[in-house]
């Protein structure tokens, strides 16, 4: 069992290692990268204070995901509404599928929430 032990811990160093070699050749490869730099400024995600209306939020589904790094979907602040029934009026308005819609509804009255697309 100690000569495991010791056999791991030798291994580890030689693991990071690798993990910084591995990571500075892909941001040396990412400095020659040709593609051209546009700023993502189309999709601002709203305040944390602001309370949107489902025309407000529909608004915004539709146009974060008409972004170009739209092929990679992920989980996005979609704002507080005043009603549980407004964030699903906003999810099923934008084409928020089953399971990509996250809500909880605060003592506040606000309903925060987040989707996936």
């Amino acid at each position: 069992m100690h000569r495991k032990r010791i056999a791991t811990l030798a291994a580890a160093p030689l693991a990071l290692l690798i993990g910084s070699a591995v990571l500075s050749a892909s941001t040396a490869n990412a400095s020659h990268s040709t593609a051209p730099a546009v700023a993502s400024s189309t999709c601002n995600a709203p305040d944390a204070e602001k309370i949107l209306t489902v025309e407000e939020g529909i608004a915004l589904v539709k146009k974060c995901s008409a972004r170009a790094d739209a092929a990679a979907p992920g989980w996005h602040w979609m704002g507080n509404y005043g009603s549980v029934y407004d964030v699903v009026a906003v999810a099923n308005g934008g084409g928020i599928g089953p399971g990509e819609l996250i809500a909880q509804p605060q003592s506040s009255g606000l309903v925060p929430s987040f989707m996936y697309y």
